[in-house]
């Protein structure tokens, strides 16, 4: 059973009963009405063996990690994350006091970093042992009514694009399954030290029409947006962003770098939709004022929902592949 179809299952069995309640499962982040605003809240697990490994990330890399992909959540939904709460579930693997004093200099690290703009704050958590080292994270975050993008907003004809290069970190976790210990390489602070885009996210409320976080992959995402849009999707393969490195690394790994893009996952970029108007609106206002100057790549575009979702390689097409799928048997 994959991912998307036991969340629905459980989507289905439990009713709201809340009015304040705009949306539930089925996004980024949950959304409830507080009046002015929106209050978003998003929580993620992070495990060991699965989102890192302790044979090559340190526990302060692990906080940073943790840190920029929860709040991705919030960045998806064009919000600003005010609140977090931490959980940790320590392993006898690891020394007690050291992991906890390094992973919370990760966590402020990036605090300090977006607090540069932002007010984040942690209010809580809870602390546990057990065989795993086990991390959650809850975000809770604010966005104003108007500027509130959700997933299910993407329209026929709109552009799909995104905001960044894809395959990076996927790259990086290759490179570490094959060759084990960190070498300090540049290129694998995307794995281990990525970024969340909160930046770009605070541009494009003004004007994406569906917006997520590609946390598991391009196919993945567009999938995730047409199936709350209730479209169809047409992805061009040549047209998504990879850096030089990341194509090095394919050749270097025999590899295709396209897939990393595409199923992979964990680059944290956003993957948005646009209209073509807002989209010129966008690229006009970039050039005029240095602040919001944002690199977007457009890949595709959403098509009828009869249409499906394809992939379109040297001008042939494809279904569009699956991207990471948490339950999958392969």
């Amino acid at each position: 059973m994959s991912e998307l179809s036991i969340i629905s299952q459980i989507n289905k069995s439990f009713q709201n009963f809340d009015l304040q309640l705009i949306k539930g499962i089925g996004d980024d982040c949950a959304i409830i009405d507080r009046g002015k605003n929106y209050e978003i809240i998003s929580t993620d697990m992070f495990i060991e063996g699965d989102h890192f490994s302790l044979k090559w990330s340190s526990a302060k890399q692990i906080g940073i990690k943790c840190f920029e992909a929860s709040i991705s959540d919030i960045a998806a939904m064009g919000g600003a994350p005010k609140y977090i709460l931490v959980s940790l579930c320590l392993s006898p693997k690891v020394d007690e006091i050291k992991f906890i004093k390094d992973f919370y200099q990760g966590i402020k690290k990036r605090m300090n970093f977006w607090n540069k703009k932002l007010r984040i704050t942690l209010i809580g958590g809870d602390l546990t042992h057990g065989d795993l080292v086990c991390i959650n994270l809850t975000v809770i975050g604010e966005v104003e009514k108007k500027y509130c993008i959700q997933r299910s907003g993407a329209k026929e004809g709109d552009l799909i694009c995104v905001t960044g290069n894809l395959g990076a970190s996927f790259a990086g976790l290759e490179y570490l399954r094959k060759f084990g210990k960190n070498t300090n390489r540049q290129f694998l602070k995307n794995h281990l030290e990525p970024s969340s885009r909160l930046d770009a996210g605070l541009i494009l409320k003004n004007y994406a029409s569906a917006m997520i976080d590609i946390s598991d992959g391009l196919a993945s995402e567009v999938r995730h947006i047409c199936d709350e849009s209730k479209t169809g999707a047409i992805i061009y393969k040549e047209k998504i962003p990879l850096s030089k490195t990341t194509k090095e690394m394919g050749f270097f790994l025999k590899k295709d770098p396209y897939k990393w893009a595409l199923s992979g996952g964990e680059d944290f970029e956003l993957c948005f939709t646009i209209s073509k108007k807002n989209y010129q609106k966008l690229k006009i206002k970039s050039q005029i004022k240095s602040e919001t100057k944002l690199k977007i790549f457009q890949v595709g575009q959403i098509t009828p929902k009869l249409q499906g979702l394809h992939l379109i390689s040297n001008g042939k097409k494809s279904p569009l592949p699956q991207g990471y799928d948490h339950f999958s048997k392969s």
